[in-house]
């Protein structure tokens, strides 16, 4: 479950190739749980998303789900206003806008619905990482900055 294997593993078990992006923006601990066993499944997609929505946080989800829909800054933006239960309304139907000829629109309705659905239930917003495409592992809280002496 080494990174570089993740686009054969997406080939093997015949999955989407936005997938490779998702799996390699796990944690290598993440992506060995997510793909372990998967050769028997009938529906490996289904396992494997299913996996990723069991094992990883909704912040990174919401990372991968910017990433490989390729949602515009301002999506993105508004995302990180959200509550992570808003965020897990918006990303209900999966990590990857089907079919959608204009993703950031789909995603900002989605974002809009959500707003109305939760409006008044309170909770802090989701601590996105910034950085567009921002990979593997999230930095520890204010690993960021480093220590001045």
């Amino acid at each position: 479950s080494d990174l570089e294997d993740t686009p054969d593993f997406v080939a093997r078990h015949d999955l989407e190739p936005w997938m490779t992006e998702a799996l390699q923006m796990l944690t290598p601990a993440q992506r060995a749980t997510v793909m372990r066993d998967v050769e028997r499944a009938r529906n490996p997609t289904g396992v494997v998303m299913s996996r990723i929505r069991q094992c990883v946080p909704v912040e990174r989800r919401v990372e991968m789900f910017i990433s490989v829909n390729d949602l515009s800054e301002g999506v993105a933006d508004r995302l990180s206003t959200l509550t992570a239960e808003q965020c897990e309304n918006v990303m209900e139907s999966g990590l990857k806008l089907q079919g959608a000829t204009n993703p950031s629109g789909v995603a900002m309705k989605r974002i809009t619905t959500a707003l109305k659905l939760f409006r008044g239930k309170g909770g802090r917003p989701v601590q996105l990482s910034g950085g567009r495409h921002a990979g593997p592992p999230l930095p520890a809280a204010g690993a960021r900055f480093g220590r001045s002496q």
